[in-house]
């Protein structure tokens, strides 16, 4: 009995320690054989697709079904209205050594390389070239819902419950990524902004959102107009705009009728008002100056945003008098 209870406990160890050793011998040789047909580790041959570590060790091998349309899967870009960065489609990596994206005819998978099974259906995959804060992603899934998915961990952080989710440019983290600390959303054919826990940020508004700053929303009209409205939905300036550029201390806008405005970020202060018969300007700024330029690339006007139009109209006398000295 002695004998046999000092027995049980070494078989135990004996197959604690070999089981997984022998599983990983038999993954080591069969990872050895697909390896072998692929001698300079192309990422694509022969109808197979071939994922590598950092250390151009073999992680798993994908089969295609279409091997006339099958690749690594390439983040794309769909948002039609909000202002975004015009990134190009990148390739994604391989997550947490065992998980990839792949494209195999018409269909996108996250793919689970070391036990050659599809964990979702995917219909688009999108970081805007530059990345998500948290290496998240932005998917699209097969019943054309989107959710903020963390690849890592295989698990949505938003459940893929919307019409449309999208960021914009401008607002990036320390690390050079896009912030989610506030996504554009449509749902029930409104639009609103939410934060990564999905608290609503914002009213529910009927126009698509362009984009936001701290104090303000732009939405574009079916006309192609942009209105500014408050986080509420109350427009800030009755009427709407043909161009709207946000820049880092104001704003500059073109109304319907040709008039460049450029307004302090909290519409508050006026510093310009000119009317030039065009929308084929662009602005500038810097150190407090913002530099209004033509289509020809040359400065026609120049914008001090420490003077409020509105105030030195209201007071000429006064500001005739800090003009002289």
């Amino acid at each position: 009995m002695k004998r046999n209870d000092f027995v049980l406990p070494i078989l135990i160890i004996l197959l604690i320690f070999f089981v997984p050793a022998t599983i990983y011998g038999v993954h080591k040789h069969n990872s050895s054989i697909l390896d072998r047909d692929n001698p300079k580790h192309l990422p694509k041959k022969d109808g197979k697709l071939y994922f590598y570590d950092e250390n151009d060790v073999l992680i798993g091998v994908y089969e295609c079904k279409n091997a006339n349309n099958c690749d690594h899967a390439v983040t794309s870009i769909d948002d039609d209205v909000n202002m975004h960065y015009n990134g190009e489609g990148t390739n994604l990596p391989v997550y947490n050594g065992s998980f990839a994206f792949v494209q195999d005819g018409n269909e996108i998978y996250y793919y689970w390389l070391k036990d050659n099974s599809v964990v979702l259906n995917i219909n688009s995959i999108k970081n805007y070239g530059v990345g998500i804060s948290g290496g998240l992603l932005i998917l699209q899934d097969e019943y054309l819902k989107y959710g903020l998915f963390d690849p890592n961990s295989g698990s949505f952080v938003i459940d893929p419950i919307y019409d449309y989710m999208g960021l914009i440019d401008g607002d990036y983290d320390d690390e050079g990524k896009l912030n989610i600390n506030k996504l554009i959303v449509e749902k029930d054919n409104s639009y609103y902004l939410i934060d990564e826990t999905q608290n609503e940020l914002s009213a529910k508004l009927a126009d698509p959102i362009y984009g936001y700053d701290n104090d303000s929303i732009y939405t574009k009209t079916d006309l192609g107009n942009y209105s500014v409205l408050d986080y509420q939905g109350v427009k800030k300036i009755p009427e709407d705009f043909k161009v709207i550029k946000l820049l880092n201390n104001s704003n500059a806008l073109i109304t319907t009728d040709f008039m460049v405005r450029i307004y302090s970020k909290d519409y508050i202060n006026l510093y310009y008002d000119k009317k030039y018969d065009t929308l084929d300007i662009s602005f500038e700024e810097s150190d407090n100056v913002v530099s209004v330029i033509n289509n020809e690339n040359v400065t026609i006007d120049t914008v001090d945003l420490t003077v409020d139009i509105n105030t030195e109209e209201e007071n000429p006398e006064e500001n005739e008098e800090n003009i002289e000295g």
